[in-house]
């Protein structure tokens, strides 16, 4: 006969201290303003990104006008994608979560966490190619 299988340690646990507790909310404070943050850096970003090539693009037009058409091209390419990249962030999209369940609304926040996180990057990165490209224009 097959014996009875052993039921599984039991954890004790006590309640969160107040200082514990003060922490947990503040994490989970964090973690909802999340979303708020990224878009604030992707406002900063975009302004940023439009005044330093509004400054380089006007700084020195004889600098420009020996430089090779494609690159130029290339560069504000980037240039605009990493602007929209960054609009991505900030545009507000649809949340689709079932109102009446906290695991719905957390997957939702993670996932849209992640998609402004990413294209933050994406921004920046972009960005700062554009910029490094736009710098060796200038000094050859």
């Amino acid at each position: 006969m097959a014996e009875a299988p052993t039921p599984p340690p039991q954890l004790t646990t006590r309640p969160a201290s107040p200082d514990e507790e003060s922490w947990l909310q503040w994490r989970r404070a964090d973690e909802q303003e999340t979303p708020k943050r990224l878009e604030e850096g992707a406002k900063f970003c975009a302004g940023l990104y439009a005044i330093t090539y509004t400054i380089l693009l006007g700084y020195d037009p004889d600098a420009l006008k020996n430089a090779n058409e494609t690159n130029m091209k290339f560069i504000a390419g980037l240039w605009l994608v990493s602007l929209v990249a960054a609009f991505w962030v900030v545009f507000p999209m649809p949340y689709a979560y079932r109102s009446d369940s906290a695991a719905s609304i957390e997957a939702m926040h993670k996932r849209l966490v992640k998609f402004k996180y990413r294209a933050l990057l994406l921004s920046a990165g972009l960005y700062l190619l554009a910029l490094g490209m736009l710098t060796w224009v200038y000094l050859h």
